[in-house]
């Protein structure tokens, strides 16, 4: 039986803009509790995927890619979640890392804290709102 799965690219919305800001402000006590609120944000999406069987490939700054058998579900707990979330986070699925890039890519040029699913059809790129 083969399990079919997703990846799933996140990223920040304005953070590295914030960060800036931050550190030519001098504010650096706001800073680093800044950069601890958006570390914590993206742990709770990769205990996301690890919840539901993930593998994470890369978790570093505001930036995440896992693969995921379930997308659905990550979604809706990324969805239940925004509220909690130090910055809006844009999140791109696809059946492979590039797709999922591609489709993170497409998310973060139409808005912010977009959710996007690339689909292959025909040989087009289709990209999907998801949320």
């Amino acid at each position: 039986m083969i399990i079919e799965t997703f990846f799933i690219a996140v990223d920040g919305d304005l953070v590295g803009r914030k960060i800036e800001k931050l550190i030519i402000s001098s504010e650096l006590d706001e800073l680093v509790t800044y950069s601890h609120l958006i570390n914590e944000s993206v742990n709770k999406m990769r205990s996301f995927s690890e919840n539901i069987g993930g593998k994470t490939y890369l978790q570093g700054g505001d930036n995440l890619l896992v693969e995921v058998a379930d997308y659905q579900a990550f979604v809706e707990q990324i969805i239940s979640s925004r509220a909690e979330m130090a910055a809006s986070f844009s999140v791109g699925i696809g059946r492979n890392a590039v797709e999922a890039y591609l489709a993170l890519k497409f998310a973060k040029s139409a808005g912010r804290g977009l959710i996007i699913l690339v689909e292959v059809i025909d040989g087009k790129y289709q990209f999907k709102h998801i949320a």
